[in-house]
């Protein structure tokens, strides 16, 4: 019932649910499709969503992987100061 009730208060103010594909290859398709605001996930797909944004990033250059490595401490270090805006250029 918590579920159905956090599913439907999120609707009501704007929010916006989604369910992927069951294909780990097909996850970026399916953030394509839709802008979830509460993104629950089990650690065994974040793992594989970061492995796959990892080997992707590897084919890349130097400057992808530095300009990666920017964004990430960037963006880290906003949090610990606790600005948690989602409008930067990292995001």
């Amino acid at each position: 019932i918590n579920c159905w009730i956090d599913e439907r208060a999120h609707r009501v103010l704007g929010g916006e649910f989604g369910f992927w594909q069951g294909e780990v290859e097909k996850l970026m398709d399916d953030f394509r499709d839709f802008h979830p605001t509460v993104l629950p996930m089990v650690p065994r797909l974040l793992n594989k969503l970061h492995d796959k944004v990892m080997s992707n990033l590897q084919k890349k250059g130097m400057f992808a992987r530095c300009l990666m490595g920017m964004g990430i401490r960037a963006k880290l270090a906003q949090i610990d100061r606790g600005d948690f805006s989602q409008n930067t250029i990292w995001d």
